[in-house]
């Protein structure tokens, strides 16, 4: 594997977490972590498929008949289509010139931070691409929510969408989405589920001694040119999709004017929009406490900018839907019963769903 540009790191990289000691600071601070609490509500199933997950989905019902006495009915049955469901790869690898590695003063920290960093960046990714993945686009991805409730008419998942009216290219989104069999999130079968970091270094063996040369050994790598030095190499692997067996169990407020959102009365607006929003989830799937998911296992998924609104009015108690209270330390914002979770990866910046 060559080492080229700034894939990897160098000696000002570490230097740059050194502390005063001239110890690898085992305390940085990452000023780019964020929060995308859908990864924690996600339900994972492996797929029937060795590309990701076919299921089938009811088209249409049986017809029935009025019948009198002596009189039959004609034969009728459901209907029935197969939906596919790609799942993708998403996958990172990390390499370190081993003398490099050793000037850290603590190998196996400094590898346990930067495998820390990698995996922050897997989680901003896997959120970004659950809302707006499109294998339409580059199809090493997989698609997410919003290339499938993109329109507000023309397409059965239209009944799903409420325009809050918003016209240019400052808007958000709110989801509502119940996780379950109807919903839920998919690796490939014969895959293993979630983020997977394996130490792929092949030469294991410590040199004798103790200290600093008490680290192992490492492979040979290649520099750009070709040339061979001594390194450790980590992969990173999440194979994910989603499927969407049901499309009635997500409603995405769309065009909501990111702009008004500083006044109360523009804030007030979301209320009713999620309202309406719940109401668009069929009273079966409202209504549903079983496995299968329904509104069971359902939550608000919100960015900063609007989950500030509605926790300034439950503070406020504008609104008697919204609920603030405490559970394991944290303070938790519900809305109908229904917890409102943060993700930084919705964007402020969509276009207009027509």
């Amino acid at each position: 594997m060559a080492a080229i540009g700034n894939s990897v790191p160098t000696l000002l990289d570490i230097s740059k977490a050194m502390g005063p000691d001239q110890n690898f600071d085992t305390g940085r601070v990452n000023l780019l972590t964020q929060s995308n609490e859908v990864l924690l509500d996600m339900v994972w199933k492996e797929g029937n498929l060795l590309t990701g997950h076919r299921t089938t989905i009811v088209t249409g019902l049986p017809t029935v008949y009025f019948r009198r006495i002596n009189e039959g009915v004609p034969i009728s049955k459901s209907t029935g289509a197969q939906v596919d469901e790609a799942a993708a790869e998403l996958a990172g690898f990390f390499q370190v010139d081993r003398k490099l590695a050793l000037l850290s003063g603590n190998v196996n920290r400094y590898r346990y931070e930067e495998s820390r960093q990698f995996m922050e960046s897997m989680n901003q990714a896997m959120a970004a691409y659950l809302f707006y993945g499109n294998a339409a686009l580059d199809a090493r991805q997989f698609t997410g929510f919003a290339p499938r409730f993109n329109a507000i008419a023309g397409n059965p998942a239209a009944s799903q969408i409420v325009d809050a009216g918003g016209t240019g290219s400052n808007n958000t989104s709110i989801w509502l989405i119940g996780w379950g069999d109807y919903v839920h999130g998919i690796y490939p079968k014969n895959t293993v589920g979630g983020l997977q970091h394996e130490d792929v270094t092949v030469n294991k063996a410590s040199l004798a001694g103790s200290g600093v040369d008490g680290a192992y050994i490492g492979d040979v790598l290649l520099d750009a040119n070709g040339n061979q030095f001594m390194g450790y190499r980590d992969h990173f692997e999440w194979n994910c999709g989603i499927a969407v067996r049901d499309y009635r169990a997500i409603v995405r407020i769309a065009n909501i004017n990111v702009t008004n959102l500083i006044t109360n009365a523009s804030a007030a607006d979301l209320i009713v929009q999620m309202v309406k929003a719940y109401y668009r989830v069929p009273t079966a799937l409202r209504k549903n406490n079983g496995a299968n998911g329904g509104l069971s296992r359902a939550a608000w998924y919100v960015n900063p900018t609007v989950k500030s609104i509605l926790h300034t009015q439950a503070l406020q108690k504008a609104s008697a839907q919204i609920t603030l209270r405490e559970i394991d330390g944290m303070e938790v914002v519900s809305f109908l019963g229904l917890p409102v979770r943060e993700v930084e990866q919705i964007l402020n910046t969509e276009a207009r769903v027509v």
